[in-house]
C-alpha cells in the first residue's frame, strides 16, 4: 500500500471540469459548524456575556474575518504580486481569484482578531472574551483545513526515504519539476507516450517519447512553446491521477516519496492544540489567556510541522534555513506571550 501515490479528487461532486463541490470548501463549512457548537457549549458553561442566540451571528462575523484575513494574509506574506495582477475576465483582480487557492492561516488569525474587535464594539461585549471563544474552536477549523490540503495534494511534505511506512507521492510535485528541475521530466516519457497511444492525453496532440524529450531539451533553453506543451501534459496527468486512472497512477512511481505533512499538521496544529486549550479552560482563566495559550501552542506546533513540509515554491527556504511559515510563527509566539502576560496582569474578571 505504501508508498502511496496520491490519487484523491479535490471535488466531492464535480458537475463539469473544474466546477463542483470542493473538499476545501466543505472543510470551511465543517469548521464553522463545529465552531458554532463548541462556542455555544462554552457560552452555556460560563457566565458569558455573549448570549447563546448571538453565537450564530458571531460565527458569521468570524467566518468573514477568516476569509478576508486569510486571503489578504496570503497575498501579503506569500504572493504580493497578486496586488498588481489584473485580468480581462472575472473576477479581474488577482486578489479575488479565490478559485485558484491561496489562504494563509496566520492572516486568518489576524482576521479573526479584527472580526472579534468589530463584533465587540457592535454589541458592547468584552473583546478578549470573544477572542478566547474563537481561539478555543480554531484548532478544529485548522484540523479540517489541513485534511483538505491533503485531499488537494497541496502543501506536501519534504522527501523521505523510499521505505517510509507512510510515504506519499504527490502528482503536484510535477509543477515543482517544471519550475526548478525540468530535466527530471524526462522520466515521464514512457507515460506520456502510452497516454498518447491510448488517446487519453492532451486533445489534438499525438506524441512519443522522442517528441517529449525534445520538448524538455527546448525547455532547458527557456522555450516558451515547449513550456506551453509540457504544462498542458502535466495538467492532464494530474487531472487523470485525481480520477484514479490506474495507468497514470502507476506511471507516477517516478515521483519522490514524501512525508504527508498535511496529516502531521492536522494533528499537531489542529487536534492537539484544540485538546490542550480545551483542558486549560476547564477552570476559570483571565480574559485573553486562552488566546495566548492557543497562539503559543499553535506557533510551536506549526514550527515543528513545517520541518516536514516543503516551503512554498515561489519563496523557498529563508534565513537560517527556516520557512516563511516558521518565521511568521516566531512572530506569533511574541504576540501570544503579550496576550498571556497582559491577561495575567489584567484586573478584568476571569471566565
Amino acid at each position: 500500500m505504501f508508498p502511496y501515490t496520491h490519487s484523491l479528487s479535490p471535488f466531492l461532486l464535480e458537475f463539469s471540469q473544474g466546477i463542483g463541490l470542493r473538499w476545501y470548501g466543505i472543510s470551511y463549512i465543517a469548521a464553522f459548524i463545529f465552531a458554532a457548537f463548541i462556542i455555544k457549549w462554552k457560552v452555556k458553561d460560563l457566565e458569558s456575556s455573549l448570549k447563546v442566540k448571538e453565537v450564530s451571528d458571531f460565527v458569521y462575523f468570524v467566518a468573514f474575518g477568516i476569509l478576508i484575513g486569510g486571503r489578504l494574509g496570503y497575498c501579503i506574506f506569500y504572493a504580493p504580486h497578486l496586488f498588481l495582477e489584473w485580468h480581462s475576465s472575472f473576477p479581474f483582480w488577482g486578489i479575488l481569484e479565490l478559485h485558484k487557492g491561496g489562504m494563509a492561516s496566520h492572516g486568518g488569525m489576524l482576521g479573526v482578531i479584527a472580526a472579534c474587535y468589530l463584533y465587540a464594539r457592535k454589541k458592547q461585549l468584552p473583546f478578549l472574551h470573544l477572542v478566547d471563544l474563537a481561539a478555543l474552536s480554531a484548532g478544529i477549523g485548522l484540523f479540517f483545513g489541513r485534511l483538505a490540503n491533503f485531499i488537494n495534494g497541496e502543501l506536501y511534505g519534504r522527501v523521505c526515504v523510499e521505505a517510509c511506512a507512510f510515504g506519499v507521492r504527490f502528482p503536484q510535485e510535477l509543477y515543482r519539476w517544471l519550475q526548478e528541475m525540468p530535466s527530471k521530466l524526462r522520466a515521464l516519457a514512457p507515460l506520456v507516450e502510452t497516454m498518447s497511444a491510448k488517446n487519453i492525453g492532451v486533445p489534438g496532440e499525438v506524441i512519443n517519447a522522442e517528441i517529449w524529450n525534445s520538448w524538455i531539451t527546448q525547455l532547458l533553453s527557456h522555450s516558451s512553446s515547449a513550456q506551453y506543451h509540457v504544462n498542458l501534459w502535466i495538467h492532464k496527468i494530474i487531472l487523470l491521477a485525481e480520477r484514479s486512472n490506474p495507468m497514470v497512477v502507476d506511471g507516477l512511481k517516478v515521483l519522490s516519496v514524501r512525508y504527508p505533512s498535511q496529516i502531521f499538521q492536522a494533528f499537531l496544529e489542529g487536534f492537539l492544540v484544540f485538546v490542550v486549550c480545551f483542558f486549560i479552560w476547564q477552570k476559570p482563566r483571565p480574559l485573553g489567556f486562552i488566546t495566548g495559550c492557543f497562539g503559543l501552542c499553535y506557533s510551536i506546533a506549526r514550527i515543528i510541522g513545517e520541518a516536514y513540509r516543503m516551503p512554498d515554491l515561489s519563496i523557498g527556504f529563508q534565513w537560517l534555513g527556516l520557512t516563511r511559515g516558521q518565521w511568521l510563527s516566531i512572530a506569533f509566539i511574541i504576540l501570544s506571550m503579550y496576550f498571556l502576560l497582559f491577561s495575567m496582569r489584567s484586573k478584568e474578571k476571569t471566565l
